[in-house]
């Protein structure tokens, strides 16, 4: 009669101690014939064991870098430096928009302003004025907001006469 692995759902043959030959070998080494799914040793990772302790994250770095732990990454979100703006940090201590800005023009506000909701009052105004032909920018100044947002409302509204772009003569209109 030939006797099976006594470990669930193994059809190996017996080999010692009511183990297959793997089985056993397992049990020798680990005390347990089961195989142990292992974690990584870094505090707070649940990825699997990879090598020598580590995950395959974990593992890269200690190769790398001595230690599993990437210089690179920021243990915290740091929050860009302008006032006002939350944001994370994308370089030297800006946001990406700030930081390109800073880039771009040298220097940079040191305060974001919060934005401004206008209500269903100041829009319908901001609209009668801009149709008189007022500046986006002194409606800017009038409503504490950004020119976008007024030019976002008042997009369909043509501009005044005196700000058009004058239409210049090209060659198909005369001709050539």
């Amino acid at each position: 009669m030939i006797l099976h692995c006594s470990v669930e759902n193994c059809k190996r043959p017996h080999q010692a101690k009511g183990f297959c030959e793997l089985h056993y070998r397992r049990f020798k080494k680990h005390g347990t014939p089961f195989k142990e799914e292992k974690k990584c040793s870094v505090e707070g990772c649940t990825s699997p064991h990879f090598s020598k302790g580590f995950c395959k994250s974990h593992y890269r770095c200690n190769r790398r870098y001595g230690t599993p732990f990437s210089p690179h990454k920021r243990e915290k979100k740091e929050k860009c430096s302008v006032e006002n703006c939350n944001k994370s940090v994308y370089a030297r201590g800006f946001c990406q928009p700030h930081y390109k800005m800073k880039l771009k023009y040298g220097s940079l506000p040191l305060t974001v302003e919060k934005r401004t909701y206008l209500t269903k009052e100041q829009i319908i105004d901001i609209r009668k004025r801009r149709k008189g032909g007022e500046k986006l920018e002194a409606l800017a100044a009038d409503f504490k907001c950004c020119h976008t947002t007024i030019w976002k409302k008042t997009v369909d509204i043509p501009p005044p006469p005196q700000y058009r772009r004058k239409e210049s003569l090209n060659r198909k209109m005369l001709g050539l």
